[in-house]
């Protein structure tokens, strides 16, 4: 278990955290959490230690989200105490998120090819959030009935294209990921070369000298990104304050000449009616919300989301069967409230934004 992570002192005050489960891409279970989570309480609670990043033994993934097919099977098990470890998994993931968000010490993490779902739940928390060589991001949980969870109907914004990302998953390369201002820095360099400088770099004595002159070293490896016309195009679309005319919206792109776009308009298609109306409702709700907000109705929601059809059939026909051909409980282009009939309560905001859309409240 403890291979999963890996962890290393530098001299110079570095502590390095390494996801180290690369022939599954990193997805995260329950014990990489928890060895996550100790790792930083340990740097946190060492005073040799001025700053700490966190790092892949994979350069083909950071980390490509949750070990949801882990999660589906304890679901399916019809055991009481799998159920709970299934919901642990996701309690102990936003925790963790939220311990990243609010770590004192100056905490990077460098990220190379693919961040998706979870990896992008711990990225965005850093304080410095390094999208390193040729990386790629991705919330894909359309594709598999879940919903953009980790906070991240708060971090992607709620902007035509963060709208546009949450309701296709689409592939974000370097313009979209500065549009959406998901990394506070982007280099060409490797997360390996980075790591390298870093462990070199003289980080100083205290925690605000570390922070100033990692700034420092980062902005100096800054990429220059150009301009994108697909992610120019979508951040200029007007989807409507419905989710039907934003849902029709995207769908009229499924034929764009561009395959960025009309492969990511297929997602939406094809993908889960309830990821996407959860998404778009939680975008609606989470912009003026605190992350420990947020995290708390994402853990409501997935908790009753991955006990859902749609949940069990998207990750049998994305990642076991592999048929690409899921039957979902609805259609895409049903009203919202037919989607989701009911869901469970949390502040005024959440409860009458459902009312508004014709969603009842589970009062049980």
């Amino acid at each position: 278990m403890s291979d999963l992570v890996l962890t290393r002192r530098y001299p110079n005050g570095l502590f390095e955290v390494t996801l180290n489960r690369s022939t599954a891409l990193n997805a995260l279970n329950l014990d990489m959490v928890k060895l996550i989570d100790a790792a930083l309480s340990t740097a946190s609670d060492d005073d040799q230690i001025v700053a700490v990043v966190i790092t892949s033994s994979s350069d083909k993934a950071f980390c490509a989200g949750g070990d949801v097919r882990k999660i589906c099977q304890q679901v399916q098990s019809d055991s009481s105490v799998e159920l709970k470890l299934a919901h642990e998994f996701f309690e102990l993931e936003y925790a963790l998120d939220l311990n990243i968000r609010n770590f004192k010490k100056p905490l990077i993490t460098l990220a190379q090819g693919y961040v998706m779902g979870g990896g992008m739940g711990v990225f965005c928390a850093s304080e410095f959030s390094v999208a390193c060589g040729n990386v790629t991001m991705a919330m894909p949980e359309i594709l598999i009935g879940l919903f953009t969870d980790v906070g991240a109907s708060k971090f992607l914004g709620n902007s035509a294209l963060s709208q546009f990302a949450a309701l296709t998953g689409c592939h974000l390369k370097t313009a979209a990921i500065k549009a959406l201002s998901l990394a506070t820095h982007q280099t060409e360099s490797s997360a390996a070369d980075i790591l390298g400088k870093l462990s070199e770099f003289n980080l100083g004595s205290t925690e605000d000298q570390a922070r100033a002159r990692i700034d420092e070293l980062l902005m100096g490896l800054e990429r220059e990104v150009r301009p994108d016309p697909d992610v120019d195009e979508i951040s200029s679309l007007e989807f409507g304050g419905d989710f039907e005319s934003c849902v029709q919206t995207i769908l009229k792109l499924t034929q764009h000449e561009s395959k960025w776009i009309s492969t990511s308009a297929m997602n939406l298609k094809f993908g889960s009616p309830q990821s996407a109306a959860l998404n778009w409702l939680m975008q609606r709700w989470a912009a003026d919300k605190t992350f420990d907000e947020v995290y708390a109705l994402d853990l409501i929601n997935v908790t009753a989301q991955i006990q859902r059809p749609d949940f069990i059939e998207g990750v049998r026909a994305r990642l076991i069967d592999k048929d690409l051909s899921a039957k979902w409980q609805s259609a895409m282009t049903d009203p919202i409230n037919q989607i989701l009939p009911v869901l469970n309560p949390f502040d005024d905001q959440w409860n009458d934004l459902c009312l508004s859309q014709g969603i009842r409240l589970d009062q049980s």
